[in-house]
């Protein structure tokens, strides 16, 4: 910049001709023109468009060195402060650039440095610049030096960089990445430096850094990082080397195997410093992983072909075979079907295929595929995929139970398909990818299928022949074994009427000896020596007379077909002849025992039923469901007054229109209930119309017998029996109760009006007997006490009389309004803790503090009112004190025995015979006339009342002299 001498002037502002563009200089108000001038910062306002100064301050004119005169009406340009309105433009562009400093020439030829800031400022329309001027000589040397020093350490790091991008031109050559990362003792890690191959094998996105720790964990798998931090751990506490290998995730879903190696060196601040280097070795672990399967595949056929030669049988095999495809492509389940041999010809299509599948647990059973596209792609040698909903899916999975998609692998030796591989798996293209490695499991598996279908056709070639072989010796042998098994005699008599054959049950029922049998003996020889042991009886009586005559040896006679002989132990035998065609006959014997006894017992079960039927006398029906016929007997029509003849033709509309109205509804809806299923009889009692016009009553009961194949019921059966008479009782009975109801209600209103009297004279004892009574006893006391120096040794005697009876009365007045409270108290019903109420007692009765030793077992609860059980276990345990006080020491025992069922108070008192236990608990009934042992004989007779009104039981068992157990049972909760 430029600047001109000072030129005095007094005028702060120029005042430009009209001309100029709108805004005339010198046409600010006056205090802003004040407090412009007064600002400490020169400034300056010009024109936007032109750069037209338009004001100045003192300031300004000091630091630039030019007059406000010379600088009124002229632009920045003229003045040179800029080179030029290009060079102005720049400015204006970076104006906003605060620590920008600009060189600054002022009038006096020196440079100076200043910084310069600017605001925009509209006035009647006319953009206007104000600029303020600092002064920055001092900065700019400041930043002369500093830029001398960034300069040297500029070239520093230029050398520095020069290293480090050999280093990182060798790092970038290197085939993997490398890094450095270190550990903070507070646990951060930070990765200080990480080689640019990491974006590639990393894949690292735009917002990923190379060097946040972030970014390379995520990429681990998620079952790697407990290793990896396992390993981290290990090798940073003992400082050994890491070198493992690694499974990573990258973000495109490609798995990719890593090595890793890395050394840890402590720091001095106690961080742990890693360099490491990552390679991907996932080609290596690839390859090395598909040698180990192909050497894995290799290993499988040859222990299948050992398997083959040494095994006696295929299933072990071919188990293995599948185990060795399973490890491959692991399928959820598997299977391996033998095809039987086909004759279609070259190029003809096959409809089905048929064979034997082999499951994985070594079950077979057979196998059937008629699928039409898949059985052309087998044919072609291509896998077939059959997905769940295909209909041939579930026939060839039922062994399985898997619904994952089924690939079928066919296995063909030559131009033949030999066999079939089935394979379930979630991912069938997993499946289809690996049939090109499985090729040569899959051609051993068929050349070993083949090879076993000729080793079994000659087995079993062989085998037939030997059969044929040993046929003829085994027909006699096995049809002797036929026959000796049957159970019927069998015996072949030749032309000449001798018996040629015969098998062992014959010898069994005949009871014959099998040397005879082996003679060749005739009928008549036969017959003559069963006769000579009486088997035919005296006179032949125990033959059928159809073959007596026969059997008589009588001229002539021929056999019948069929008769019937018993023997003398009472088995029947039924014998039969059957004439050959080419001569002779057949002779069978057979044991009828058991159906001739069966015969005798439906003989006798009949009759049972003829008798039954004659002294029950029913009405029996029949009714065929389907065209309403019904059948019924002469004592069905006799029990409503008619003959059969006078009711034919019967039919359901019979009984309809005999049966009273109302109660022909009951019995339809019986009889519906029936049919359907829902009783398992029909039942119903109803009036029917006798002949002569009276109701009879009948109960009509019966059951479907009979019903067709779909359920549907075809015939229905019972019977009617005529219970007028029971009816009749019933109502009789009905009568009696309704009386017997009305005696009770009688009973009850009288025992209400007793209980009222009773409750009257509790009244009367409670205050009126009890006044007077009160009145005798003080007055008495009062004698005592005051004449009784007047009164006669006699008279104070009776005195004391008077008032001990009367405070026994008193006593007894107390004790019974007690009874008549027991009695008429309403029972709550609660769960009642007995152990607690026992204790509770102990404390109220002190038994312990008197020197008793009491000891109270756990017991269960009690259902009941807690207040009345409290009394009755109170007055046993107060009973059994007083009993047993005398004793050294008085023991009380309270418990519950689980055998019994019940809570027991026992004592060592002084007992009591139990001759006298049935008035053990009267009122007013006391076992001992000892006047030591206090009480009035009410206590006992309170708890009886108590125990009874909860539906329980109080009894004793005693030994004089020894002691005695009062037992109590009471119901228990729920």
């Amino acid at each position: 910049m430029s600047s001109r001498p000072d030129d005095k002037d007094n005028s702060n502002v120029v005042r430009p001709s009209s001309e100029d563009s709108g805004h005339l200089p010198g046409e600010l108000p006056a205090s802003y023109e004040e407090v412009f001038a007064l600002v400490p910062v020169a400034c300056v306002i010009t024109r936007m468009a032109d750069g037209l100064i338009l004001a100045v301050n003192d300031e300004w004119c000091a630091l630039t060195g030019i007059a406000r005169a010379v600088a009124l009406g002229s632009t920045s340009t003229q003045l040179g402060i800029w080179r030029d309105s290009e060079h102005r433009s720049r400015f204006l562009a970076a104006r906003e650039d605060l620590n920008q400093l600009y060189a600054l020439r002022a009038a006096d030829g020196d440079q100076r440095m200043v910084r310069i800031r600017t605001r925009m400022l509209r006035a009647r329309g006319t953009e206007l610049l104000v600029v303020s001027l600092t002064q920055a000589t001092e900065e700019a040397a400041v930043r002369t030096d500093l830029q001398r020093t960034l300069e040297g350490l500029s070239s520093a790091n230029q050398a520095l960089r020069s290293q480090l991008d050999l280093l990182g031109e060798i790092a970038q050559r290197v085939p993997g990445l490398m890094y450095q990362a270190v550990r903070y003792p507070d646990g951060r890690s930070e990765i200080k430096y990480m080689s640019d191959p990491a974006v590639r094998m990393l894949e690292l996105g735009p917002q990923e850094y190379k060097t946040d720790p972030r970014a390379l964990f995520s990429r681990f798998h998620p079952d790697e990082i407990p290793r990896i931090l396992e390993d981290l751990e290990r090798c940073g506490a003992d400082g050994s080397d890491l070198r493992e290998r690694y499974r990573i995730r990258l973000p495109s879903g490609a798995l990719r195997w890593f090595r890793f190696e890395a050394s840890p060196r402590q720091q001095p601040d106690g961080s742990l410093l890693w360099h490491g280097y990552v390679a991907d070795v996932t080609e290596e672990h690839t390859t090395r992983a598909a040698l180990e399967r192909q050497q894995q595949l290799l290993q499988a056929v040859s222990t299948a072909l050992s398997l083959y030669i040494t095994s006696d049988g295929k299933s072990e095999v071919f188990t293995r075979l599948l185990e060795s495809i399973r490890e491959v492509v692991r399928p959820s389940a598997s299977f391996l079907v033998e095809i039987a041999s086909t004759t279609s010809a070259p190029g003809e299509r096959v409809s089905s295929l048929q064979g034997t599948l082999l499951g994985s647990g070594g079950t077979s059973r057979a196998f059937r595929l008629e699928d039409p596209q898949s059985l052309e792609l087998l044919q072609q040698g291509r896998a077939a995929v059959l997905l769940a909903g295909h209909p041939c899916h579930a026939a060839m999975s039922q062994d399985t139970g898997s619904s994952d998609p089924l690939v079928v692998v066919p296995l063909r030796l030559r131009s033949d398909l030999v066999g079939l591989v089935g394979l379930h798996h979630p991912d069938p293209r997993a499946v289809t990818f690996e049939l090109g490695f499985l090729e040569p499991l899959t051609r051993a598996a068929a050349q070993i299928l083949l090879a076993w279908r000729g080793h079994t056709e000659r087995a079993s070639t062989l085998k037939r022949l030997a059969e044929a072989g040993e046929q003829l010796k085994a027909e006699r042998r096995a049809l002797q074994i036929v026959l000796d098994s049957m159970g019927q005699g069998l015996a072949k008599l030749e032309v000449d009427g001798r018996i040629s054959f015969y098998n062992r049950r014959l010898l069994e029922l005949l009871d014959v000896p099998e040397s005879l049998m082996a003679s060749r003996p005739t009928h008549a020889q036969i017959s003559a020596f069963l006769a000579s042991r009486g088997e035919f009886g005296d006179s032949y009586e125990l033959v059928d007379a159809a073959g007596r005559e026969y059997v008589r040896g009588a001229e002539n006679a021929q056999a019948p077909e069929v008769y019937l002989r018993r023997t003398p132990q009472g088995r029947y035998l039924e014998i039969g002849t059957r004439a050959l065609p080419e001569g002779g006959a057949v002779r069978t014997i057979t044991d009828v025992t058991p159906y001739m006894v069966a015969q005798e017992e439906l003989a006798t079960e009949r009759q049972r039923l003829a008798w039954v039927l004659d002294a029950t006398r029913p009405g029996i029906w029949e009714n065929n469901l389907q065209n309403d016929e019904l059948k019924i007997n002469s004592r069905w029509a006799e029990i409503v007054g008619y003959t059969l003849e006078e009711l034919n033709p019967v039919s359901s509309q019979t009984w309809r229109r005999l049966v009273h109205p109302d109660d022909l509804v009951r019995a339809d809806a019986a009889r519906d209930a029936h049919i359907a299923g829902d009783v398992p009889y029909y039942e119903c009692d109803v009036r029917m119309r006798h002949k002569d016009g009276h109701w009879v009553w009948i109960n009509t009961h019966g059951r479907v017998h009979r019903r067709a194949s779909d359920g549907e019921p075809l015939y229905m059966s019972g019977m009617h029996l005529d219970i007028s008479d029971r009816v009749k009782a019933q109502d009789a009975l009905s009568a009696l109760n309704e009386n017997l109801e009305r005696l009770v209600a009688e009973r009850t209103r009288s025992l209400e009006r007793t209980l009222r009297d009773m409750e009257a004279i509790a009244y009367s004892i409670a205050h009126d007997l009890r006044t007077p009574l009160r009145s005798v006893n003080g007055f008495a006391a009062v004698l005592l006490e005051s004449e009784v120096q007047h009164l006669s040794e006699a008279g104070a005697r009776s005195l004391q009389r008077i008032v001990g009876a009367s405070a026994r009365m008193g006593q007894m007045l107390t004790e019974m309004l007690e009874v008549l409270a027991v009695v008429r108290a309403e029972i709550a019903q609660e769960v009642v803790d007995m152990q607690a109420l026992a204790i509770d007692i102990d404390h109220q009765l002190g038994l312990r503090a008197s020197g008793v030793e009491l000891l109270i077992d756990p017991m269960p609860t009690a259902q009941g009112d807690p207040r009345l059980i409290k009394k009755a276990l109170r007055n046993l345990m107060d009973n059994a004190w007083k009993y047993a006080r005398d004793r050294d020491p008085p023991r009380v025992h309270v418990g519950f025995d689980r055998e019994k069922d019940a809570y027991f108070v026992r004592d060592n008192g002084m007992g009591f015979d139990m001759a006298q236990a049935p008035k053990l608990f009267g009122l007013f009934q006391r076992l001992h006339g000892d006047t030591s042992v206090p009480g009035l004989g009410i206590g006992l007779a309170i708890c009886a009342r108590i125990v009874e009104r909860h539906a329980g039981r109080v009894w004793a068992e005693a030994q004089p002299g020894v002691g005695a157990t009062f037992w109590m049972k009471l119901p228990g909760p729920g």
